[in-house]
């Protein structure tokens, strides 16, 4: 059971990592008036 706590919560926490890193870009991209472009949101 301890395993499987263990897996979920490196799950979730790699899960919100990449949503905070996804809104990071795209709130860059906003604030810069789109000069990242569409290739460095999607990255």
């Amino acid at each position: 059971m301890a395993e499987l706590l263990r897996r979920a919560g490196a799950e979730a926490l790699g899960a919100l990592a990449l949503v905070i890193a996804g809104c990071g870009a795209i709130v860059t991209d906003a604030h810069t008036h789109g000069a990242l472009g569409a290739v460095s949101k999607g990255v």
